[in-house]
């Protein structure tokens, strides 16, 4: 299972960049009937791409176009960084903030930037952590739940459905308390989270489970016990993993402060 789930990110991974090169390639031949609208709009899809695999594969953005082109492997004599409104001008492209914020901009249909028409692209590492991390959660949630952590060969049938199920819940409970539409939504979201984690707990204790280790990395710990490397240790944002007696990993979140909405 933990290897057709590394194949399958590995995968994505390929079908982007191929994606994001293909479109770079192609854009070398002229295409007379296309717009500066649309050759922006190109342009700027090229670059979120290339902005996002860059920190899929270095928990950060490249800070200038050059980085990105060397980083991602787009074409060096390719159109993709040059403003379709700015007279052979580059595409204004800066990273900035905590968490760190891509700003992509073209100069519109007059030419300047910093005006009302300018054409703005951003990409936050927000997002792309979180997907990072998300994908990487249930890896490792898969093998702990297949763990002699969370599963006994004296459990029945209809219990070890029942951990799986405490552990999907809590999973997506604690998912979506950050977006949750109001304090309605979200107190009945965490009552789910802890209600599933009880379950967990019981049926631990039911069968004689052994608790998780409280360390994540080095001999002993959760990562070694599941025959998996100390690599696995960090989140999408590079951050250290945290230990969950019900689920086994839980991340710190974009904010970096672990017990918040924000974890996953």
């Amino acid at each position: 299972m933990n290897e057709r789930g590394f194949a399958l990110l590995s995968l994505m991974i390929v079908i982007s960049a191929s994606s994001m090169l293909f479109i770079a390639a192609i854009q070398r031949f002229d295409a007379p009937w296309s717009s500066a609208a649309e050759d922006t709009e190109s342009n700027l899809a090229i670059i979120r791409e290339a902005a996002e695999r860059a920190y899929w594969g270095n928990r950060t953005f490249p800070t200038s176009l050059d980085d990105l082109q060397t980083a991602a492997g787009l074409p060096t004599d390719g159109p993709w960084r040059i403003d379709p409104h700015g007279a052979s001008e580059e595409l204004d492209y800066a990273v900035s903030g905590s968490p760190s914020t891509v700003t992509v901009r073209s100069r519109g249909v007059d030419g300047q930037l910093g005006t009302g028409d300018d054409v703005t692209m951003t990409v936050s590492s927000q997002g792309v952590g979180r997907m990072l991390t998300w994908n990487r959660m249930r890896i490792l949630r898969a093998a702990f739940l297949r763990s002699a952590y969370m599963y006994s060969g004296a459990m029945t049938a209809g219990d070890a459905q029942a951990m799986r199920d405490a552990v999907r819940t809590w999973s997506n409970s604690q998912r979506g308390i950050l977006h949750a539409a109001n304090t309605t939504v979200r107190a009945n979201l965490v009552s789910q989270r802890d209600t599933a984690r009880t379950t967990i707990l019981n049926l631990r204790t039911t069968y004689g489970l052994s608790a998780p280790p409280a360390s994540m990395t080095g001999p002993g710990s959760l990562l070694s016990n599941l025959s998996l490397p100390d690599s696995l240790g960090t989140d999408g944002f590079g951050r250290a993993l945290l230990v969950s007696d019900a689920v086994g990993f839980t991340s710190q979140g974009g904010d970096g402060t672990g017990g918040t909405d924000d974890d996953l």
